[in-house]
Order: structure tokens, then sequence, then C-alpha cells
């Protein structure tokens, strides 16, 4: 479903910056290079997130995870992929 959106998106929408435009790219690359999934760190991560709202308005996850703690907000999986 993710592609069929993201390649409609690409076709149908030519007001998108390249900004946006290299994103989906990034995004569709990270989805078909067949990364190695761990279920289990993703369901350890879920089972001990919480969400809360921070200073400038964004939102960001935080979960512990075999001791470490992980943080996550929408600049972060930008900045990411």
């Amino acid at each position: 479903m993710l592609q069929i959106f993201s390649q409609s998106r690409l076709c149908t929408n030519d007001a998108l910056n390249g900004m946006e435009q290299q994103l989906m790219m990034k995004f569709k690359y990270a989805l078909a290079t067949d990364p190695t999934i761990y279920v289990s760190l993703i369901k350890k991560f879920w089972q001990t997130a919480t969400v809360k709202t921070v200073d400038n308005g964004e939102q960001e996850i935080t979960a512990i995870v075999d001791g470490n703690k992980f943080t996550v907000t929408e600049a972060s999986v930008r900045r990411h992929l």
C-alpha cells in the first residue's frame, strides 16, 4: 500500500519540493534493501514506549530496550532516513 501511495503521489503531484522527493526516495530505498529486522527488539520498544510533548510542541517517543534509552522524534526519523 505504501508503494502504491508513494508512486501515485510522485506521479500526480508536481508540487513536491526537492526535500520531500529526496525523503521519499530514501524511505523507499530503506524498505527495498531488505534490512534485518529484529522483531523481539521492536516488541520490547513498544512495550516500554511512552509519548510526551516537549517544549517546542513536538511529540517524542521514549522507550528502554535492554537497558538503553531510545528517544524518537519526527526530526530524528527525517534525519536518519
